[in-house]
C-alpha cells in the first residue's frame, strides 16, 4: 500500500500520517465530516504553496542594491500615476470648472497619450538606460504634478496633461 492511502481502523483513519476520527454512521453527518477533511487537505496544501512562494523571495535580499532602487522607483511612480488617475476629473470639474463628460474626455486623451508616447519613446528608454530613464521620468513627472497644482490656466493644465507628464510617465514605467 501507498503512503497516501487510508487504513481504517477502531481509532480512526490515518491518511498522509494524519489521525482523523472514524466517519459517523449518519450519512449528513458522514458528508460534513469528509467536506471537513477536503478542505482541510486543501488548507495544507494552499500552506505549503504559500510557504514555497515566499521561499523564492528570499532570493531578493541578495540582489544588488540598484535592483532594489528601481523597484522602489518603479512601484512609486506607479503609485503616482493612479493616484493621480482617481482624482483627475474631479480636479479638472472642481478648479476649472470643466463638466464631467469633458473631464472624462481629457482624461481618455491623457490615458491614450500616455500610451502612445510609450510606444513611441520605447528606443529613447532603450538609449537612455533603466536607471537614468526612471530617474529622469520621477523628475519630470514631480515637476509636472508641481506645474498641475500651481497653474491656474486650463488650457496650460490639458497641455501638461497632453505632452509633459504622459512623456514622464513613459519614462518612470516604460512599456
Amino acid at each position: 500500500p501507498s503512503a497516501t492511502m487510508s487504513r481504517q481502523g477502531s481509532s480512526g483513519t490515518h491518511i498522509d500520517g494524519l489521525h482523523h476520527p472514524p466517519y459517523s454512521k449518519n450519512p449528513v453527518v458522514r458528508v460534513f465530516q469528509k467536506t471537513a477533511r477536503k478542505i482541510g487537505r486543501g488548507i495544507r496544501r494552499m500552506n505549503r504553496s504559500i510557504m514555497h512562494s515566499f521561499s523564492r523571495w528570499n532570493t531578493l535580499k541578495d540582489a544588488p542594491r540598484e535592483l532594489w532602487i528601481i523597484y522602489l522607483m518603479k512601484f512609486l511612480s506607479s503609485y503616482s500615476y493612479f493616484s493621480f488617475a482617481l482624482c483627475l476629473t474631479i480636479f479638472l470639474t472642481d478648479e476649472f470648472g470643466v463638466g464631467d463628460e469633458e473631464a472624462g474626455w481629457i482624461y481618455g486623451a491623457y490615458g491614450l497619450a500616455t500610451t502612445a508616447f510609450g510606444v513611441i519613446c520605447g528606443w529613447f528608454i532603450d538609449y537612455m538606460g533603466v536607471k537614468q530613464s526612471l530617474v529622469v521620468g520621477s523628475l519630470l513627472g514631480t515637476a509636472a504634478r508641481l506645474f498641475l497644482a500651481i497653474s491656474r490656466s486650463k488650457s496650460l493644465v490639458v497641455w501638461t496633461l497632453y505632452t509633459l507628464l504622459p512623456f514622464s510617465e513613459c519614462l518612470g514605467v516604460p512599456i
